[in-house]
């Protein structure tokens, strides 16, 4: 298993669609699966070209397995997206799922980054995992800590000390190994109506 920088993919390169493929496999319960494979691989080649996020991809035998992502600033990311490509992917979205829901879980998704710091004890940092998924065929063998190992090495060049982590209250097993990486909890936000999220602290060289 090797990890490919996603900096280094020629445009609309086929690894894109396999984040998006994968995301959808791994993740089907969640909003952005909704939105379908061809705006998904679009935005997967953005996270990779943004020069406030990168995605790095571990490949077997010329198959992507596993991706994470991360903004080295989230807000100025969202910012950018919504400026330079919201209205050149939103034709990519499947008609069939626009309705009072579609149009709910946009706002809170893009109203996230932007939320007021009506605590300041809650803000962990501006750098955070956007996505870190990996294929269930591959599970077990590693793949998970080799990528976020080599994200921590990104973060170090980039002079990134703390890493914001949001997981799911239900993610149980995500939780534990942010856990034994040596993430710490810091609280509970919700990013989505009636769903609580855990938020967890991971200090870059350990300091």
């Amino acid at each position: 298993m090797i990890i490919v920088n996603g900096e280094s993919l020629k445009p609309s390169d086929k690894y894109f669609l396999e984040c998006a493929k994968i995301h959808s496999k791994e993740i089907p319960s969640g909003f952005l699966p909704t939105l379908g494979l061809s705006f998904l691989s679009s935005l997967y080649e953005f996270f990779s070209k943004s020069k406030y996020s990168f995605l790095l991809l571990a490949v077997e035998d010329s198959k992507v397995f596993g991706f994470i992502v991360i903004s080295l600033h989230t807000k100025l990311f969202f910012k950018q997206y919504l400026w330079t490509q919201s209205y050149k992917n939103f034709h990519k979205i499947p008609l069939s799922i626009f309705g009072k829901m579609f149009i709910v879980k946009t706002i809170e998704v893009f109203k996230y980054p932007f939320k007021s710091k009506k605590v300041k004890t809650d803000f962990v940092s501006n750098s955070e995992i956007l996505n870190f998924c990996v294929d269930s065929s591959v599970q077990g063998r590693g793949v998970g800590q080799l990528l976020f190992s080599k994200a921590v090495d990104e973060l170090k060049s980039s002079k990134v000390k703390v890493l914001k982590i949001v997981t799911g209250q239900k993610q149980i097993n995500a939780q534990n190994f942010y856990y034994k990486s040596g993430a710490t909890f810091s609280h509970k936000v919700m990013v989505h109506k009636g769903e609580e999220s855990v938020v967890f602290k991971y200090k870059i060289n350990g300091v």
